[in-house]
């Protein structure tokens, strides 16, 4: 992942972001521009960015509950990226929403780019 201006992203497995209201898990992948602070048990700072990555029997929860639950969260953006397509869909929550073909190179609100 690369970043505007040497800035540095960090990411973190879904097992070390949590989300105070998740009906889910957590994203697969949680991009932050800033290092987060965490205890001993998870991140609790909203991400940046989240890319979830559609697995077989999950395409629901990552489109049908996922995806408007980060929205709704703040977080600034949210892609689902389904390897089975190759799809690459980018959504914000002022309504942008646009469907790529990976691997496409994103830019994210924060100023970090990512390729997915």
């Amino acid at each position: 992942m690369r970043t505007q201006e040497g800035a540095v992203a960090f990411t973190t497995p879904t097992s070390r972001c949590a989300f105070p209201t998740a009906p889910t898990n957590g994203p697969d992948i949680a991009i932050f521009c800033e290092r987060p602070e965490q205890n001993d048990e998870a991140v609790t700072a909203l991400p940046d960015a989240v890319i979830e990555v559609i697995s077989k029997g999950y395409r629901a929860r990552d489109y049908v509950i996922g995806l408007p639950f980060y929205l709704t969260q703040g977080i600034k953006d949210i892609v689902v990226f389904n390897p089975y397509t190759n799809e690459v869909l980018h959504c914000r929550p002022s309504g942008y929403r646009k469907t790529h073909e990976s691997p496409v190179e994103l830019t994210l609100i924060r100023g970090c780019t990512v390729t997915v």
